[in-house]
């Protein structure tokens, strides 16, 4: 099974598109509610309405800063649950082969030198599906925008 395959990592890659979906919405949702207070708001002069609209759009931006929040949590959690796969099937590999290859190594030995590049492969997998991923939805989006 390849690293980046397992179930578990796709559910957070899926989890990390789907909060970005929710930031894009988030950003749209404030450019509608600054449409309407230009539009509707400040030329009918309705200050309940215009404290709603600030209201609106303090959450739109609150909403954003805590869904990255989100989102880089995430990517932790999956950079970690790599990590913690690759150095379980690793230790397998080690307890499956054979004891004259092992018996001259001291415990522990054969994986110290392994963790600093686990570490960074698994932080390096866990965020770049992610990342191309964003990028696509946003070019789709960009040109979704630019043919309506």
């Amino acid at each position: 099974m390849a690293v980046g395959a397992s179930p578990a990592f796709s559910s957070v890659a899926y989890c990390q598109l789907l909060l970005h979906r929710c930031r894009q919405l988030s950003r749209a949702s404030c450019a509608l509610v600054l449409k309407w207070l230009i539009d509707e708001v400040l030329p009918g002069r309705r200050i309940g309405l215009l404290v709603a609209a600030v209201g609106l759009i303090f959450v739109c931006h609150q909403g954003r800063a805590v869904l990255t929040s989100v989102g880089g949590y995430w990517t932790m959690l999956a950079a970690q649950r790599l990590g913690l796969d690759m150095r379980l099937r690793l230790l397998r590999h080690l307890d499956s082969s054979p004891p004259i290859t092992t018996k001259a190594l001291r415990s522990g030995a054969s994986m110290y030198p392994l963790k600093e590049p686990i570490e960074e492969i698994a932080y390096f997998g866990s965020d770049l599906l992610p990342a191309i991923l964003r990028t696509l939805m946003e070019q789709c989006s960009h040109w979704e925008r630019c043919c309506y």
